[in-house]
């Protein structure tokens, strides 16, 4: 098919817009496909934003990691579409380490407790935050937000994305504040004024607590 100059240049921005889609359709990351092309991240972004066209080798490696019918990227930049493999080949299954793909702060935004429920049901937890990465990919996509993005998918229902009031763990952080003001006031290095200061303060404060709270509800 050919095409005019300015053709040209639109079938070549069209093919950074279909690698998007299909690295979504798959569930990859942008690190995931790199590592399947054995392209460095760099050199993947240029094929998918800068305006030469791609060497044989390179569209090869693309067209097997996207799962494309070789000779697909050629097709995309004569102004067609992408043939998709069909049947799509079934993907190794790799569990990739969690330094690998997880920033090392990522662990924690996961409390201990979580962590424990996740291992009882035999999930990992950095396959979760993957999977969730890999949503709000899709979601900003979309031009959406994540719970839209799961109202959408019907993933969710809008019961279960609300945020609601949970006296017991209100109550539960009482008695740990509690504890906490007991055992300060326990230290022996505190004077008796010192103490009684102490445990005036904390009064005041869980005082103001139990107020704000009986305003909501």
């Amino acid at each position: 098919m050919r095409g005019t100059a300015e053709d040209k240049q639109r079938w070549r921005a069209a093919l950074g817009r279909y690698m998007e889609d299909r690295r979504l359709e798959l569930g990859l990351l942008w690190e995931q496909v790199a590592e399947l092309t054995g392209l460095s991240a760099q050199g993947l972004r240029d094929v998918r934003e800068k305006s030469g066209r791609p060497r044989p080798l390179t569209k090869q490696a693309i067209e097997k990691a996207l799962q494309w019918e070789p000779g697909s990227i050629d097709l995309i930049l004569a102004g067609g579409e992408p043939i998709p493999l069909s049947p799509a080949p079934l993907r190794r299954r790799q569990e990739p380490s969690p330094a690998a793909t997880v920033s090392p702060d990522m662990a924690t935004r996961i409390p201990n407790w979580f962590k424990s429920e996740l291992e009882r049901r035999d999930v990992q937890a950095p396959a979760i935050l993957r999977a969730l990465d890999v949503l709000r990919a899709i979601a900003d996509h979309n031009q959406s937000t994540l719970a839209e993005l799961l109202l959408e998918a019907g993933l969710a229902g809008l019961d279960e994305l609300g945020v609601r009031d949970r006296p017991d763990l209100i109550r539960d952080a009482i008695e740990n504040f509690r504890r906490e003001v007991q055992r300060i006031t326990a230290s022996p290095h505190l004077s008796s004024s010192q103490k009684r200061e102490t445990r005036a303060m904390a009064a005041e404060e869980l005082l103001k607590i139990l107020e704000k709270g009986a305003e909501t509800t």
